[in-house]
């Protein structure tokens, strides 16, 4: 259907909302609302509000808030050595989780080991918050 005519009347906000979407999930990196705005010729206020709508309906992410969220739970000199102790000791990868509003989780830190096989995370990544046995977990 992407492919069709357009329809007699756009809506625009739609539009514009779907072209960002698109924008953003090709972005290989985080692009700031400046940014944005500029590239889609759009007032700054206009982006805004649709940033926060996509964030709001589970389609985006702020990541300056996550990574505020991440930079403020890192574990730092007290807990780290647990976590890598944790890893080294059970031969797993351990992860620090922060719940988040909207069923999410988002990962604020983690320690590997040094096993052949393991699993890449990043810190800020996000997920449902009752996704396999980490919602086994959340009270």
């Amino acid at each position: 259907m992407a492919n069709s005519e357009p329809p007699e009347k756009l809506v625009g906000a739609l539009s514009s909302g779907l072209a960002v979407l698109r924008y953003l999930a090709g972005s290989g990196t985080p692009v700031g609302m400046a940014r944005v705005a500029r590239d889609f010729a759009l007032n700054s206020s206009t982006c805004f509000n649709i940033l926060k709508t996509l964030v709001h309906e589970g389609a985006g992410d702020l990541r300056r808030r996550h990574q505020d969220l991440c930079d403020r739970h890192r574990l730092g000199g007290t807990g780290e050595p647990h976590l890598q102790a944790l890893a080294a000791n059970h031969r797993v990868t351990a992860t620090l989780w922060q719940r988040s509003r909207e069923e999410r989780v988002v990962l604020v830190d983690l320690a590997q080991n040094k096993a052949t096989v393991r699993v890449h995370m990043s810190i800020g990544q996000r997920l449902p918050l009752y996704i396999a046995a980490l919602g086994r977990l959340v009270p």
